[in-house]
C-alpha cells in the first residue's frame, strides 16, 4: 500500500498479462505495473493464470474470473480497501483477450462490469492479428510473425 490511508482508496486496476497464453506472468510485467501503482496511487492487482499447453481453454478465463470475483466480493476487505467505485481491467495480447472475455462474462452473468477496460493488442481476431504483425514486424516493433503463428493453436476457436 502507498503512504496514503487505505480507507481513501476507492479505485482498482486489475492487470492481466500477455504471453500468447503460453508464457509470461504477472512478474514479467512488473516493470510497468509497479509504475502504475506508484504514479496513480491506485492498487494494481496483476493476475497469474494457468498457461497452455498444459491447461486448455477455459482454464485461463476461469482463473481470471475467480480472481475478479474474489477481489470484488472479499478481496477488498482482505486488503483493507473500500469497495471500489471504479475498476479498470487492463490486458496486453492474450491478457487483452482475457480482459475482453472477462468483461463479456460479467455482462452475461449480470455481475459488476468494470468501469473501464484497456486492451493492448488483444488477440481477438487472427486475420487482423496476422495483418498487424506483418506490418509491424517490418519496423521491428513487434513479435516475429512466426512466433505469433506458432501461438494460434492455443487460442480457442482458431481455424
Amino acid at each position: 500500500m502507498s503512504k496514503r490511508s487505505s480507507d481513501s482508496i476507492d479505485k482498482m486496476i486489475i492487470h492481466i498479462h500477455g504471453g500468447g497464453f503460453v508464457s509470461m506472468s504477472s512478474g514479467s510485467h512488473q516493470n510497468y505495473t509497479r509504475i502504475w501503482a506508484k504514479e496513480t496511487g491506485v492498487p494494481v492487482f496483476s493476475i497469474d493464470y494457468r498457461l497452455s499447453p498444459e491447461w486448455k481453454f477455459p482454464a485461463a478465463l476461469n482463473d481470471v474470473w475467480q480472481v475478479y470475483y474474489y477481489l470484488i466480493e472479499r478481496g477488498c476487505r482482505d486488503w483493507g480497501i473500500n469497495t471500489p467505485k471504479k475498476i479498470v481491467i487492463v490486458g496486453d495480447s492474450a491478457g487483452g483477450n482475457l480482459a475482453a472475455a472477462l468483461t463479456v462474462l460479467s455482462i452475461m452473468r449480470g455481475y459488476r462490469v468494470p468501469e473501464g477496460i484497456m486492451l493492448a493488442y488483444p488477440g481477438n481476431s487472427f486475420r487482423a492479428l496476422i495483418c498487424i504483425q506483418v506490418l509491424t514486424f517490418r519496423s521491428g516493433t513487434s513479435l516475429h510473425l512466426c512466433c505469433c503463428l506458432l501461438m494460434i493453436p492455443f487460442y480457442p476457436g482458431h481455424s
